[in-house]
């Protein structure tokens, strides 16, 4: 059973106007101002949020001044999208996370709290795993499902999975973390914390919403489901994604043809890089591609830049997110909404360059005429 029923409260999708008026007069108020009915009379009109998000919050702790941060920047969030928390998509409740005051800054420690405490209302009201930015399955589950439970389902898995008593897998300190947050997910996804309900459906399920590194472990976890007899062996058949050819061989619709024909060439020609490097090349200048046809859509091919256009590129991924003109197979990222890393942004920054620095020193066949490229 969950902590919290969504049918218990008031969850009409559309603001009224008196509603839209007095979340418009609190994001007014200075951050130091009350907002609580006591002090506020117009908080009134705001009960039927202030209760769930209360019981959301009281969850994992009693604390009224983090509660009134919570509280303040859930009703900013709804004055700007003129919406309910209710009715959020995906997008917006990624986007209220990575705007929230704890997603970075000096402010994270104090705020992170109140970051579980949005992911919780996303998951018990709204029915949403909201798996952007800082997120922990294994805290999200703790929270709902209970401490003891979690961790005594995750360590059944364990025990078949580590040491000589078990598959015979590494049960480092690292191994256990890992372990936990995937079984937590399929916990989240099946919406309960007893592994005997998991299916093959949860796991498929689950492991969509991983990150590339967790992905593995998932096929670890259905070993010793199987082991424990809650999954057959024809199961794991459907865990495992039949092998992708390399990322410049697929299709990119999204990516004008004369960029794509460009990048292709650029990084099956250039000798001497070991695949990982082509691999990443080719994904950073994909995203420039996609860049140019969400901004710049008269701009198909490296030779139509300048100095002005490549010096927006530059400010554009300076404050890029994580995640943001990803493709749908990369938009698992855990870290999607938050910045981008000065590293990443550095990786991004040197791949063109060194894109049309190379494109100008040597001649790379492209519609099958080798040609360097001159700028205007």
């Amino acid at each position: 059973m969950m902590p919290l029923v969504p049918e218990n409260y008031d969850r009409r999708i559309a603001l009224s106007q008196e509603e839209k008026d007095a979340l418009a007069e609190i994001a007014r108020l200075s951050p130091t101002a009350h907002i609580s009915p006591a002090y506020r009379p117009v908080a009134h009109v705001l009960s039927r949020f202030a209760r769930p998000l209360y019981d959301c919050y009281a969850l994992r702790r009693d604390d009224a001044d983090g509660f009134s941060r919570f509280l303040r920047y859930m009703y900013g969030a709804m004055a700007r999208t003129e919406t309910p928390f209710w009715a959020w998509t995906q997008e917006e409740w990624l986007a209220a996370l990575a705007s929230a005051p704890a997603a970075t800054g000096p402010t994270m420690r104090v705020w992170s709290g109140e970051l579980v405490s949005m992911r919780l209302v996303a998951y018990l009201l709204c029915g949403r795993i909201v798996a952007g930015g800082r997120f922990s399955s294994t805290e999200l589950a703790r929270t709902v499902f209970g401490r003891e439970r979690v961790t005594t389902e995750c360590d059944r898995v364990a025990a078949v999975l580590f040491g000589l008593d078990g598959e015979g897998y590494a049960g480092g300190s690292d191994q256990r973390r890992g372990l936990s947050a995937v079984v937590a997910f399929g916990m989240l996804v099946q919406r309960s914390p007893s592994i005997d309900d998991f299916s093959r459906d949860t796991l498929r399920t689950a492991r969509g919403l991983l990150s590339a590194n967790q992905r593995p472990i998932m096929r670890q976890v259905a070993r010793a489901l199987v082991r424990l007899d809650i999954l057959r062996d024809e199961d794991l058949a459907h865990l495992t994604d039949a092998p992708l050819p390399p990322r410049w061989l697929r299709d990119h619709p999204d990516v004008a043809p004369a960029w794509l024909t460009w990048a292709r060439s650029y990084v099956t020609q250039t000798p001497g890089w070991p695949e990982k490097r082509r691999d990443s090349t080719f994904h950073h200048l994909l995203v420039v591609g996609r860049w140019l046809a969400a901004y710049h859509p008269a701009v198909t091919s490296p030779e139509e830049w300048d100095e002005a256009l490549a010096e927006k590129y530059v400010t554009w991924t300076c404050s890029a997110l994580c995640g943001q003109l990803a493709s749908a197979q990369e938009r698992h990222t855990l870290h999607r909404g938050l910045p981008l890393r000065p590293s990443s942004i550095t990786l991004r920054l040197f791949a063109l360059r060194c894109f049309f620095k190379d494109l100008q020193k040597r001649s790379y066949i492209s519609d099958g005429v080798p040609r360097k490229v001159r700028f205007a």
